[in-house]
């Protein structure tokens, strides 16, 4: 038998502090941290622009994860969230950085391509290899456990990836995971753009002493080597030679130790126009000897001068003279576009003039090609020197300009001695008079552009090398032991070139 009740309203289930404990164990962090996932035997694959990546991961199972993509640009990197180990690189056209011993050093990888590392490397100055440079800096911190902080800092190349060794300090265990220890060396390995690497370590002290015991450590500066307290990093001469006055710039990178005066010489009848070393302007000497007062670290001096004195066949940069050595030493001529230039000398990493060697070639093609017009029999009214003359003419202005002019000779006269306009079919015969006309199409223009141009305009030496064109000429020296910076001389007619 059922009776009716009042209402019935049931309590707070669940209580608050229950709903508490459930939510604090629902957002606990995994106990796992930061080791809940494990990266093993990863590939990357390079083809082209196309690439592949294959990792397994660990965790809570076992997953295997492929990406793919296309690389655009020259340049990439592929980072990684946790350490992988047993990975392998396969790539074509594409250089690899930051693998070693199947690891991947700080969780990440440069791509750089091989096709832009060739381009760049076409007309520039490729320098010699030179073993990696480091700094290497150790922060000893002496509490109830010893420990050393280690910093590995580039110095040379700037760029580029680089692998050096460093001896591990006595009882040093380093206690990070990604540095491979062999034989007390610590492997350091640098990416592409990285600059410095930093690691962590336990030294083991050889004393411990017992309660009461105390025990002094004396640290003092290590006593100087004595040497010179300043080097010349970077030496550049500007020369711009006129018909009456000579211009020239000199700038000087100089890093210092301490502070001191730096005094160095130009020619004695130069007027110096200016001087500064930064931002700062320097007093004007009223000799031809320039002090420049350093402070210890870089700076950048720099000295405009001129020598009024007429301009001869043989132009040289100016001398100077420095108290020591210098380094990377840049000469840049620039000559008048009026003037010819015959020959020039300076360092050995600098221009050079082909013209000189084609010269041989015309010579040697104007013997060549008179004996066989004459074993052929052809009546080309040009002897030896007539081709001489038409190759030097033209070699200076259009050079291939005396193909076609070789050629429309021969053609004509070979069409006059040997061939029967009327035993030609009409087909033939058209093809033979368009020929002739397409020919001279091109050798007329050749011959008459030579004259205003080979009068008129100044001729073209065929000068390459070291960024070096016609009339602006780069030498370079790596160092000069002495202090004098190298000369570079021009040698060019008193004429001028655009009225001889």
């Amino acid at each position: 038998m059922l009776t009716p009740t009042s209402n019935v309203m049931a309590s707070d289930h669940p209580p608050v502090y229950l709903l508490k404990k459930l939510e604090t164990r629902l957002t606990k962090a995994p106990e796992c941290l930061p080791n809940c996932i494990s990266l093993n035997n990863g590939s990357l694959t390079v083809k082209g622009n196309n690439l592949e990546l294959n990792i397994e991961a660990h965790t809570q199972g076992h997953h295997k994860l492929v990406n793919t993509g296309k690389l655009l640009g020259d340049q990439a990197s592929v980072s990684f969230p946790n350490p992988i180990h047993n990975f392998k690189v396969v790539s074509m056209g594409w250089l690899v950085d930051g693998l070693m011993d199947d690891r991947v050093l700080n969780s990440s990888l440069t791509l750089r391509s091989t096709v832009s590392i060739e381009e760049s490397k076409k007309d520039t100055l490729t320098l010699d290899p030179i073993s990696p440079l480091v700094t290497v800096q150790h922060t000893f911190i002496l509490d109830k456990e010893w420990h050393v902080e280690t910093t590995v800092v580039r110095s040379v190349p700037k760029n580029g990836p680089i692998a050096v060794s460093i001896p591990l300090i006595d009882k040093e265990k380093v206690l990070d995971n990604d540095l491979t220890i062999k034989e007390g060396l610590a492997h350091v390995q640098l990416k592409y753009n990285q600059r410095a690497i930093r690691w962590h370590s336990v030294l083991e002290p050889l004393w411990r002493p017992w309660p009461g015991e105390k025990i002094t450590v004396n640290i003092s500066q290590p006593i100087g080597v004595n040497g010179p307290t300043h080097t010349v990093e970077k030496a550049e001469l500007k020369y711009s030679p006129g018909e009456r006055i000579q211009k020239s710039t000199l700038s000087l990178t100089i890093r210092s130790s301490l502070g001191e005066d730096y005094s160095f010489s130009i020619p004695k009848d130069a007027e110096i126009l200016s001087a500064t070393n930064g931002n700062k302007k320097l007093n004007i000497p009223s000799s031809n000897t320039i002090t420049v007062p350093l402070q210890p670290g870089l700076q950048n001096v720099t000295v405009d001068f001129q020598e009024k004195k007429e301009m001869g066949w043989n132009v040289a940069t100016p001398p100077i003279h420095l108290p020591s050595t210098a380094t990377n030493i840049s000469l840049t001529y620039s000559l008048a576009r009026d003037r010819w230039p015959l020959y020039f000398n300076g360092p050995a990493i600098g221009p050079a003039m082909l013209y000189w060697g084609i010269l041989v070639v015309i010579i040697l093609s104007a013997f060549v090609l008179t004996i066989i017009i004459k074993k052929c029999r052809l009546n080309v009214p040009i002897n030896i020197i007539g081709w001489l003359l038409l190759g030097i003419g033209l070699s200076t202005v259009n050079s291939y300009g005396v193909f076609a002019v070789i050629i429309f000779f021969v053609l004509l006269n070979y069409r006059k001695d040997y061939i029967d306009p009327s035993k030609l079919s009409s087909l033939n015969f058209k093809l033979l008079q368009a020929g002739i006309i397409l020919i001279t199409v091109v050798a007329a223009p050749s011959v008459l552009s030579a004259i205003p141009m080979g009068l008129l305009s100044t001729p073209d030496m065929k000068v390459v090398g070291n960024g070096s064109i016609s009339h602006f000429y780069r030498f370079y020296r790596d160092t000069a032991a002495s202090g004098n910076l190298p000369i570079a001389n021009v040698i060019t007619p008193l004429f001028s070139a655009t009225n001889w």
